[in-house]
């Protein structure tokens, strides 16, 4: 028989075990916000960094940790009681900074905050000068051309345009590495002209670019087809009877063993034979439930390159684990591309805290970065052409990736 008082004794029995358990019960990480600097380009020589850190506990530590992409350079800071400040001094001797602040409580939970700071005198020196194409050039339709700059103080990436008689035509890339070249496919739907010039911009600050100094010429390809042939989208020789002969000639069907492709815009899509006439189709180049036919290397301290798991956008998606800074994983494969469009992928890294990045590349080239906690589509132009697309992850932390597509223009 149980008396009335016992509940009260297993009630107070279980209050005390409660507030005796903050250490496991506390789930909830910390807030965080940057009270200074508030403005995105710093223009002092000396910065206080102030954050707010609260917590329903308490805050155990705030760490600061400062970072120049473009020398290499790194400060950290660690504060443990309010406030949480620290001032930098010869700020501006810095190319930019990006920042990176965390805030734990007691039991190991954590907030982040990151932001990027560029800085005045790098902003006033900025450059980016063009160097090919820079006039007098003959490039074809069809053919696959570098254009190379060079550039100082520039921090971040650079947009790729073509202008034509002074007025805007097409962006050549969107976004790309700043590395001082760029493979570009041009497209064999390229309009001939002999005025053209190429427009690179800070993608981050537009009022720093360049123009080509005098104009370059983009013409036609001569065809060495006979008169019954015509070219197909890749400027190979086919008989002129397959176009609109009722199969869609999309590189099922070979001629003198060589795969023929007719579905692209300049041939009607193979003259209605192939879908995508009207353009605007979607495109699943890879739903990532099996990558035996992808290239798949690794650099990472652990053994396994990009693996596939049950944790993708959709169902199954490729992961890459990387175990160490400098390191990671590479997996790429060629597509054909009939017409120039958008590729669209999915990905988000596992943890706050990791640092990894994704990173896509095309033909060679850094198109794209990014890293995001959460699912995150991301979208970026394709030309016409046959290129080269690879995932490449360089930093020690997780990364989901799933769902490729492309739709055409």
């Amino acid at each position: 028989m149980i008396k009335a008082g016992s509940g009260s004794y297993l009630f107070l029995f279980a209050v005390l075990f409660f507030f005796s358990c903050d250490e496991i019960l506390d789930i909830y990480p910390p807030e965080i916000e940057l009270l200074s600097p508030t403005e995105e380009i710093l223009t002092n020589d000396a910065v206080t960094f102030l954050a707010d850190a609260t917590d329903n506990i308490g805050i155990e530590r705030v760490e600061f940790s400062l970072h120049d992409p473009m020398s290499g350079d790194r400060v950290k800071e660690e504060i443990s009681s309010a406030p949480y400040q620290f001032e930098l001094i010869g700020v501006q001797s810095w190319k930019q900074i990006d920042l990176t602040v965390k805030a734990y409580d007691d039991v190991g939970n954590f907030a982040l905050l990151e932001k990027e700071f560029l800085i005045q005198t790098t902003v006033e020196n900025a450059q980016i000068t063009v160097t090919s194409p820079n006039g007098g050039e003959t490039w074809e339709t069809g053919a696959t051309e570098t254009i190379t700059w060079a550039s100082s103080d520039v921090s971040g990436n650079v947009k790729i345009k073509l202008y034509q008689s002074g007025s805007y035509v097409s962006s050549i890339s969107s976004q790309t590495s700043n590395n001082g070249s760029y493979t570009w496919s041009i497209p064999s739907s390229q309009s001939e002209s002999s005025s053209y010039k190429i427009r690179i911009e800070d993608d981050g600050n537009s009022s720093v670019y360049d123009y080509s100094d005098n104009n370059f010429s983009i013409v036609g390809i001569t065809s060495n087809c006979d008169t019954d042939e015509i070219e197909d989208c890749n400027g190979e020789c086919v008989p002129q009877t397959w176009l609109g002969d009722g199969y869609c000639d999309d590189g099922t069907y070979s001629y003198n063993g060589i795969p023929i492709y007719l579905n692209c815009a300049e041939l009607n899509y193979d003259n209605g034979d192939c879908d995508g006439g009207d353009g605007g189709s979607t495109v699943l180049l890879e739903d990532f439930e099996d990558i035996s036919d992808w290239t798949n290397t690794t650099t990472s301290t652990f053994d396994d390159a990009w693996y596939i798991s049950s944790d993708g956008y959709s169902s199954a998606g490729a992961v890459s684990n990387c175990g160490g800074w400098g390191y990671g994983d590479i997996m790429n494969k060629s597509f054909y591309f009939s017409t120039s469009g958008t590729l669209t992928f999915w990905y988000k890294r596992l943890y706050v805290g990791d640092y990894n990045h994704l990173y896509l590349t095309i033909d060679g080239n850094d198109v794209w970065d990014g890293t995001s906690y959460n699912w995150n589509q991301v979208e970026v132009d394709m030309s016409a052409g046959t290129h080269t697309i690879s995932f490449e992850t360089r930093f020690s932390g997780t990364i989901f990736l799933d769902q490729l597509e492309f739709t055409s223009d």
